[in-house]
Order: C-alpha cells, then sequence, then structure tokens
C-alpha cells in the first residue's frame, strides 16, 4: 500500500496483511446506514450491453441495435439480514422491525453501495422488486432485492464520503 498525503506527497510504503472475517452481504449510503446479510445470502450479477431488437418484414432474423455507452452490471441479492452487537456477532432477535426498516432503505430511491464478501462491490439503485419470504418461522424471514449499477465507483476519497 502506497500512501499519498493531502499534498500529493508520495509517503513511504506499508505492507500489511488484512484479513477480513465478514462473510456476507452490505448494503450501506453515505448516511451511515448499514444493513448486512448475515445467513442464506445469494447474489447474482450481470453484463447489460443495452441491445435493442428489431424484426424486420419478411426477415427470418432480428436486427440489433446497441447503445454504445451501456454496459452495467445489474442483479439481485438476498439474504438473512441481521444487526450485529457490540462483540460483532449477529443478532437474531425479533428481526421483524429490522426487516421492515431494510425494506424502507431500500425503497428510499436513493443509491447504495453494495458490497459482497469476494471483494466486488457496486454503487446501485434498487429495482422494484423488494420481496420478503419466510422460512417456516417469523425471524427467518429472506429478503430479496433487484439492482442495477448507476455510475463506477469514485475515487478512494470519493468512497470515504460515501462509505
Amino acid at each position: 500500500m502506497i500512501y499519498i498525503d493531502s499534498d500529493s506527497t508520495i509517503l513511504d510504503e506499508v505492507e500489511r496483511t488484512v484479513k477480513c472475517n465478514f462473510d456476507g452481504l452490505v448494503v450501506m449510503d453515505s448516511y451511515g446506514n448499514t444493513y448486512n446479510a448475515v445467513a442464506n445470502w445469494n447474489y447474482t450479477h450481470s453484463r447489460e450491453g443495452g441491445a435493442g431488437f428489431i424484426q424486420p418484414f419478411f426477415s427470418r432474423f432480428p436486427i440489433a441495435i446497441y447503445n454504445g455507452n451501456v454496459n452495467y452490471e445489474s442483479g439481485n441479492a438476498s439474504g438473512l439480514f441481521a444487526p450485529f452487537d457490540s462483540k460483532g456477532n449477529p443478532v437474531y432477535d425479533n428481526l421483524t422491525l429490522y426487516r421492515h426498516r431494510l425494506i424502507d432503505y431500500l425503497t428510499d430511491h436513493r443509491v447504495k453501495l453494495f458490497k459482497t464478501y469476494d471483494g466486488y462491490m457496486w454503487l446501485v439503485a434498487i429495482d422494484n422488486g423488494v420481496q420478503d419470504s419466510y422460512d417456516g418461522h417469523l425471524d427467518s424471514e429472506v429478503v430479496s432485492f433487484d439492482w442495477r449499477e448507476v455510475q463506477e465507483i469514485p475515487t478512494t476519497d470519493m468512497m470515504r464520503v460515501i462509505a
């Protein structure tokens, strides 16, 4: 890691081993709201290319039309979201209110930072597809949502403001 001072002076190189024990999904914003999927989590992502298709008269095959600027990720995420206690352990008691706050949060029309256990992260908008489903017990409800990338991850300095 190379540190750069606020006046763009390059400081000494530092090498450290960083280990992350978190194994789940995180949705957060610049207001300090953070929600963690700690169990039964899953996510997908795919690349959107922005192709439109026209079916011309008297042709067997359609014509593909591409917008050269459209190139973003989209996907779906789901999991059992739970808060953490002061020791960093998930708290599974009485998750009903927490889930309702999460669903309100996901549908507030603000951009979110979506981070995954394997190092991916996107600035996303949540589509209208926020759902919850029960798994036989009131406190094992899985919340799922569709997302679309809305801009590239900014520089490190900007990420400090967002996250």
